[in-house]
């Protein structure tokens, strides 16, 4: 690695690139709203995460903290919360390294970096106002700590990772299952010393019970829709059939299974030729390691087997819900994958032919960087109006159409709403996506959903309605979801009159509609 300055040099230059591009060029989607939106209400005192009713979200509140942090100081801004989350990233990009190094010396930590220049598509993720970059942050963190205290015996490091694992519960509710994995592991390693392993348990509980004591029971319904979880909940049986509950599931088809499968494999193709020559030269000369518990083999297997274990329980999630969410999820884990790489390969560095035919491979795969982003799900072509200024310009062209206005039934993609700095009701910010078609109102308001009966007491206190043309048209495609739109459509002809319809609003067509007024005789 002679040439690794003029190498870290691209693979950084790369990252940095297709960052500012996500930042300035990303599509938005409702995640980037629901985040902002919700730390937004929280940091300003608006509502309580804990208390203020329908506002479960199924999230644990340390992403929305970090968000809401931003939008507090510098006002509602998706250009701050796509900042926030590129610093993050830029961080995470540094963190690799500094795992990669840990796991396999400077080599390996070079070699990280080069791996994650060919999979620039996570970049443009932790451009995104969404969880990914801090999540995989605190992960790479508590990996790092976890290296340096239990492979390096220091002491203070290992509590460390204690406390950073448990933060990456406290800002997805994904890494639960992290967590127990780390708790095992835990187990294992002071089999023998009772009194530490209280020590770590105890960093754990008190940095959990920061967030989730002060809402107890409350809080518990954040994790009742996480597959799983719900078996050791008191999740009741009319819970379970309001939440097994998912209108969309029409829409889920083998033929949108096999596109998110094929473009995943187009947006991480180079890591899929990497792993196959891995793989390949594995099954040329196959080398078995004697399994030893030595505290450097631990840590291997952990970073290995919590890695996989979260792909697999993210691929499964996103196949459920909306299949090409299997290449934003990945950005979950991608840093720790490549570090992974990175301890296979850079062993076999050593071998000066072995080296050059490395770099030789990298610099070719390099060449086909540009295909992996064109693919993303958020990926934009550059255009002089992105989605960033069209949002921007909508909250300006929206403040007179909702001037005075404080009760608005807004279905749609909520971003422009925003920040024009008004919000629809809460269960409202995830428009369709979280309507639930069940009769039982109390079970549904309580999860933090919404159903057709809640839906007509907030359109008879609205002062402003407005529909996207696109939300109606998808929920016409399902049964579930057609009864629905008849019955907005039903309403709106009969307690409403239309104002007004805008196409220069986004997402796009927008109808805007006030409650009719009455005639007197």
């Amino acid at each position: 690695m002679r040439k690794a300055t003029w190498l870290i040099a691209l693979s950084a230059l790369i990252w940095v690139v297709v960052g500012i591009y996500g930042v300035i060029f990303n599509i938005s989607y409702i995640d980037e709203a629901k985040y902002l939106i919700k730390g937004w209400l929280m940091t300003t005192g608006q509502v309580s995460y804990y208390k203020t009713p329908e506002f479960f979200y199924q999230h644990m509140p340390g992403v929305f903290l970090w968000y809401g942090l931003g939008q507090k100081i510098f006002g509602p801004s998706l250009l701050v919360g796509r900042l926030q989350s590129f610093l993050v990233g830029l961080i995470v990009y540094y963190s690799s390294f500094v795992l990669g190094k840990r796991l396999a010396g400077y080599k390996g930590g070079v070699v990280t970096l080069l791996l994650l220049s060919l999979s620039s598509v996570a970049a443009l993720d932790y451009s995104a106002a969404v969880p990914q970059s801090l999540v995989v942050l605190t992960l790479i963190i508590g990996f790092v700590c976890l290296y340096d205290g239990l492979v390096k015996g220091n002491e203070p490091r290992f509590f460390w990772a204690s406390f950073w694992f448990s933060l990456a519960f406290i800002v997805r509710e994904n890494f639960l299952f992290t967590l127990i994995l780390y708790a095992g592991l835990l187990v294992f390693v002071f089999r023998d010393k009772f009194k530490l392993f209280l020590k770590h348990l105890t960093v754990i509980l008190m940095t959990l019970g920061v967030f989730i004591i002060p809402g107890y029971p409350g809080t518990v319904a954040v994790l009742k829709n996480f597959p799983g979880v719900s078996r050791f909940l008191p999740v009741s049986q009319a819970e379970k059939q309001v939440l097994a509950l998912y209108w969309k599931e029409g829409l889920q088809t083998p033929g949108l299974h096999f596109r998110a499968v094929r473009e995943f494999g187009v947006i991480f193709h180079a890591w899929a030729v990497i792993w196959f020559l891995i793989i390949f030269d594995w099954l040329r000369k196959p080398k078995k390691t004697p399994a030893r518990f030595t505290p450097r083999q631990l840590f291997w297997w952990f970073l290995v087997g919590a890695t996989v274990f979260n792909f697999i329980i993210h691929s499964w999630a996103a196949f459920k819900l909306s299949p090409r969410a299997i290449i934003s999820y990945f950005s979950y884990v991608s840093p720790l994958v490549a570090v992974i790489m990175a301890g296979i390969i850079t062993p076999k560095l050593k071998n000066l032919k072995f080296e050059r035919l490395a770099l030789g491979v990298y610099l070719g795969l390099l060449a086909l960087v540009p295909v992996g982003p064109r693919f993303a799900r958020i990926f934009a072509i550059p255009t002089r109006n992105p989605d960033l200024v069209k949002i921007v310009n909508s909250a300006s062209k929206l403040e007179p159409l909702i001037e005075g206005k404080e009760n608005i039934v807004w279905i749609d993609e909520p971003i422009s709403l925003y920040l024009a700095e008004r919000v629809s009701y809460y269960p409202l910010i995830h428009h369709t996506g979280f309507y639930k078609s069940s009769n039982d109102t109390e079970i549904v308001r309580n999860l933090g959903f919404w159903n057709q009966t809640m839906l007509n007491g907030w359109l008879k206190e609205a002062d402003l309605v407005v529909v996207g043309a696109n939300k109606l048209k998808l929920l016409k495609e399902v049964p579930e979801g057609r009864s629905l739109a008849s019955f907005i459509e039903a309403k709106l002809n009969e307690d409403f009159e239309l104002i007004e319809e805008r196409v220069d609003i986004w997402p796009g067509k927008m109808v805007f509609y006030e409650p009719k007024t009455l005639e007197l005789e």
